[in-house]
């Protein structure tokens, strides 16, 4: 026998949950059970709320990659873990190249579309362990834990490619598609700014060599 409760508050869904064992729920044992759930009605309400208000800070509503706040979070966590360990870390600053001219030429509508779809690609070239942030604009960050220096190379390079390969159309037409792609890989004495900067220094060197690569510091 079982017994199952929907909750909700105020028209709004907050999940469902069910009761199972063997012996048949007697009246009493309902009526404690029911009891007991409008006990728990608003703090589990204020739970969800505030997940998803933390979710909400931490995430780029945009795109539905974190955000330059929960990168400032996870890459310090991710520094001091890596040197504990004695394991490679890797960075890659990526930018999308020439998407001002897509966003004059077609508007920002599509220019968000496109911002999507270069998103999906990036996730698609990433494992799952691997973190994508939003910096800014069309400014994107990949932390790659255990990452050595080439390895993190062939990454950088496959989503390279799997942006330029992309078949991505505006109104039945194809638009070209590319990004600039900085490499840093974590020293001893770096911070987060200092890593994050490097890779950005390396990005905008890439994009000052023709754009479309990968630029790996020496």
């Amino acid at each position: 026998p079982r017994c199952s409760y929907r909750i909700s508050h105020a028209g709004n869904y907050l999940g469902e949950l069910q009761f199972s064992r063997q012996q048949r729920f007697s009246e009493n044992e309902l009526l404690a059970i029911e009891t007991l759930l409008g006990t728990l009605l608003y703090p589990l309400r204020n739970a969800l709320m505030y997940r998803a208000a933390l979710r909400d800070a931490l995430n780029d509503s945009l795109t539905g990659t974190s955000n330059r706040l929960a990168l400032n979070q996870n890459l310090g966590r991710d520094i001091r873990q890596s040197h504990r360990s004695q394991q490679p870390l890797s960075l890659l600053v990526l930018d999308i190249d020439h998407f001002k001219q897509v966003n004059d030429r077609y508007g920002h509508a599509y220019g968000d579309a496109a911002l999507k779809a270069v998103v999906n690609c990036i996730s698609d070239s990433l494992r799952s362990v691997d973190g994508l942030y939003r910096l800014g604009g069309e400014e994107f960050v990949v932390i790659l834990n255990s990452t050595s220096l080439d390895a993190a190379r062939m990454v950088a390079e496959r989503i390279r490619k799997s942006v330029e390969n992309m078949q991505f159309e505006l109104d039945g037409q194809p638009i070209p598609l590319t990004v600039s792609i900085g490499l840093s890989t974590l020293h001893a004495e770096d911070n987060a700014n200092s890593l994050i900067n490097r890779g950005d220094q390396l990005m905008y060197d890439a994009k000052r060599q023709g754009r479309n690569r990968v630029r790996v510091e020496s």
